[in-house]
């Protein structure tokens, strides 16, 4: 069987039995893990080295014992050649390529998809029509840089819809224009906003919110690192829901994981509060340690300053 023919097979078999495979490899008559990297290593493109580590992640039955830390290495690859900051290295180039065809696609299908709804618009109802109208000059709003932080200055005033809106579109954003990071940098670091708007916004808005927010760390460094683990801890800190609050101290840790700090996490769990985290420290630490050994030492080596700050309860 050629390696494509495996490879693509892996796939199928996922998708017809649910995600359930036993015996895979053997039903191949060949060795996934071997197939897929000889496959990988002829193909030498970032998109293979992409999907099989895809592969591996959904299937981590195929993984041969003892191989788990060659799969994280090649994870960090992938994350590490995708970095916008790593510009200079030969390796970057074709995964900036990528992203800037990404990029332009993008605008192009958002440029033809607002004049086909504008046409087709002009054949409904003057209630549709408005309504249709108002999508298209909403996301052109959302589509430029002020409008959009703009649009998350005010967020508490949004209605649900337009609050995860909002949010899809700062995602797409932060992938597409890393000059978003000012602007935004500039609402959330505002003491006001989170009080009143980011601590009181819906939990799904709120979490889509972070995820955006997360990845302008990693791009950003520098004040993100030192500050938004630490604004996140002071929502946390005053959050009365406890599953709101376990989202946010969860989200606390990755940040401070991003970012190579403690500060956050020492802040909740020595402070006046640090009775309502001991429940939500014993579950991570617990969740942690089973999966030590499994650890390359590069993730051991991230982890070990923050377990080290959580056994202060």
């Amino acid at each position: 069987m050629h390696r494509e023919d495996a490879f693509e097979g892996l796939y199928d078999r996922y998708s017809k039995y649910g995600g359930h495979i036993e015996g895979l490899s053997g039903s191949f008559g060949v060795d996934a893990w071997q197939e897929v990297w000889e496959w990988v290593n002829a193909e030498s493109t970032p998109i293979s080295r992409y999907h099989a580590c895809s592969v591996f992640v959904l299937l981590p039955e195929l993984i041969p014992h003892g191989k788990l830390p060659d799969l994280w290495s090649q994870v960090l690859a992938v994350v590490q050649d995708s970095d916008r900051k790593e510009a200079d290295r030969p390796e970057y180039e074709p995964w900036a390529l990528r992203r800037d065809l990404a990029r332009h696609y993008t605008f192009h299908l958002e440029c033809s998809f607002a004049d086909t709804v504008l046409k087709w618009a002009k054949y409904q109802t003057k209630e549709h029509r408005k309504a249709l109208q108002q999508l298209v000059a909403t996301s052109r709003t959302l589509g430029t840089r002020d409008g959009l932080c703009d649009a998350l200055r005010t967020l508490g005033e949004s209605g649900l819809p337009d609050q995860v809106a909002v949010c899809i579109a700062l995602k797409v954003k932060v992938y597409t224009d890393p000059m978003v990071a000012k602007g935004v940098w500039e609402v959330v670091s505002d003491g006001e906003w989170r009080k009143n708007v980011l601590a009181g916004i819906d939990q799904q808005v709120q979490v889509l919110l972070f995820e955006s927010l997360s990845m302008l760390l990693v791009d950003n460094r520098d004040k993100w690192f030192s500050h938004l683990p630490h604004y996140i801890a002071e929502l946390c800190e005053k959050e009365e829901d406890e599953e709101r609050r376990r989202i946010l101290f969860l989200y606390v840790i990755h940040t401070s994981l991003a970012s190579d700090t403690v500060s956050a996490v020492r802040r909740l769990l020595r402070g006046d509060q640090k009775g309502k985290f001991i429940d939500f420290v014993k579950e991570y630490r617990a969740r942690a340690e089973a999966m030590r050994s499994e650890y390359p030492p590069w993730v051991a080596g991230k982890l070990r300053g923050l377990m080290a700050s959580m056994h202060v309860l």
